[in-house]
């Protein structure tokens, strides 16, 4: 069920929320890009001021706009972007559509939480880890661990031990473990270095090097040794392997 509509509420007009000024922040998003992300990028902010969206407060109400299908995508893509929107009031209007009937929407949304960076969206994301969808739950996966937030090691751990999940989704478990900081993850990432899935296998390793878990040592070292393991786009788990034993000698040095 979505949340009810909620009055913006921001303060009176500052100059960020004039529509000037959101026109020129726009602006400034655009010309940070470059090739054709930035073609893409400036081709949505037309569809916005097609849509009428010319100030923050008009952002919001896109968020919630359901007579178009990719508005609130476009919308949650801008939110994390634009600079002077206070991160409590971004917030509170992304995590209604983590429960939004368009899995596309929940996406969005979760994306735009992690890259928030803001911890008080833990909560919500971790009631929607276990998301029908598979692509919202790997984004809600990812936006946890951009969060660093600690109290999501045991929901991500679950994820990483679940056979049944997809291996691309424990895998991103993995890593957003490493994202945390914590080495109480460290048994399950090294128990993990035997899956059955590299996927799994690399992003454990990369995982306990970015936690330089020397109770890892062992375990990397053979499969340095053994592991023939590849995965597209990342390279050889043995590599990974390497990689990692080399971050955690020399956090030792």
């Amino acid at each position: 069920m979505l949340c009810a509509p909620l009055p913006v509420q921001l303060q009176p007009m500052t100059p960020r929320h004039r529509p000037t000024a959101f026109a020129s922040e726009l602006r400034r998003i655009v010309a940070d890009l470059e090739g054709d992300r930035r073609a893409l990028v400036d081709a949505d902010v037309r569809t916005l001021d097609s849509a009428g969206v010319r100030s923050v407060d008009d952002l919001f109400e896109s968020l919630r706009r359901t007579d178009d299908a990719d508005l609130p995508i476009i919308a949650c893509w801008f939110v994390p972007r634009i600079r002077g929107i206070p991160k409590a009031t971004a917030v509170r209007q992304l995590v209604c559509l983590l429960a939004d009937p368009s899995a596309r929407v929940r996406h969005s949304a979760a994306i735009a939480l992690g890259e928030l960076g803001s911890r008080s969206a833990t909560s919500r994301l971790l009631k929607a880890i276990g998301d029908e969808d598979a692509e919202v739950r790997m984004a809600v996966v990812y936006a946890l661990g951009k969060l660093g937030d600690v109290r999501a090691r045991e929901s991500l751990l679950h994820v990483l031990g679940d056979l049944d999940e997809k291996p691309k989704i424990r895998a991103a478990a993995a890593e957003s473990l490493g994202s945390l900081g914590d080495r109480e993850s460290g048994p399950a990432l090294v128990a993990c270095l035997r899956d059955r899935s590299p996927e799994v296998r690399l992003f454990c390793a990369f995982a306990l090097g970015e936690l330089r878990e020397p109770r890892a040592l062992r375990a990397l070292q053979r499969m340095v040794r053994t592991d023939k393991g590849r995965v597209r786009t990342y390279g050889t788990v043995g590599r990974a392997a390497r990689s990692a034993i080399e971050a955690i000698r020399g956090a030792r040095a």
